[in-house]
């Protein structure tokens, strides 16, 4: 998830405790703090994964975070840390909700004490508006930039870009604002779901199959990538459950291990 997207988020977050400029300000830095190990993003390959998304991204980690960075600020603000702990941890509640919700390779949820990863993505996900041919030069420069091409086709942008407006323009129904704002993402959600399932059953059904799992795979919710483990082979189908209909499919043998020698 982009740091512009939960940055607003934590601003309605804020929103839906009644905040006032301060606890705007502390929910919108805590929703972006558990993205500092992005740094990981330069280990080689893929093996930053093992670290994205864990310990700063579980529930013991942030609400740690959400300590840490009320302390700071209240230590700023010269106010008391325990009146800013409530948004600090609404913002860094709200960005471990977001990724879930965002994210294929999950979220190590109760890190450090499992390694566990949990994900229920309901939009973008494996998107080719949000990837680059130039995601292995492991710049931080190449990831931002594919966040923010595929910002304006994230409906969650937009709900939470309008609700974190409003909430400041009149902080005095910021938590009518942001209430509205997490009905229309639960709705959203709940239409993502019921277009998954669609296409669970349209690709997911075999008599020997041994896993299938369905990622979101463009902005719009209605199409889903199938993944189908079967015992000599995986299957691999892209749906437009709106219809529905199969737009594409593709098999690839397992590999045979080799002999022992």
């Amino acid at each position: 998830m982009d740091p512009l997207t939960h940055v607003i988020a934590g601003v309605v977050a804020g929103g839906l405790l009644e905040a006032d400029a301060a606890g705007f300000a502390t929910a919108a830095v805590a929703a972006m703090a558990p993205d500092a190990e992005f740094v990981t993003r330069r280990i080689p390959r893929t093996a930053f994964l093992d670290y994205h998304h864990g310990v700063v991204h579980s529930i013991p980690g942030g609400i740690l975070a959400g300590f840490v960075i009320a302390m700071g600020a209240g230590a700023i603000l010269g106010r008391g840390w325990e009146s800013m702990l409530p948004f600090a941890l609404a913002g860094v509640g709200s960005h471990i909700a977001l990724d879930l919700l965002m994210h294929n390779n999950g979220i190590a949820l109760f890190a450090p004490f499992s390694r566990r990863r949990y994900s229920f993505p309901v939009v973008l996900g494996l998107n080719h508006l949000t990837s680059s041919r130039t995601c292995r030069d492991q710049k931080y420069g190449t990831c931002i930039a594919c966040q923010a091409r595929g910002l304006r086709y994230n409906p969650f942008f937009w709900v939470l870009l309008i609700a974190a407006l409003a909430c400041l323009a009149v902080p005095a129904l910021s938590r009518a604002w942001a209430i509205l704002a997490l009905s229309v993402l639960v709705g959203l959600s709940f239409n993502a779901t019921s277009y998954r399932s669609v296409a669970l059953g349209v690709a997911g059904n075999a008599p020997h199959a041994l896993r299938v799992k369905a990622f979101p795979a463009s902005h719009s919710m209605s199409r889903w990538l199938v993944l189908r483990e079967e015992p000599e082979e995986t299957r691999a189908t892209l749906v437009e459950a709106r219809g529905p209909r199969v737009l594409w499919a593709r098999s690839v043998p397992k590999q045979i291990p080799p002999p022992p020698v």
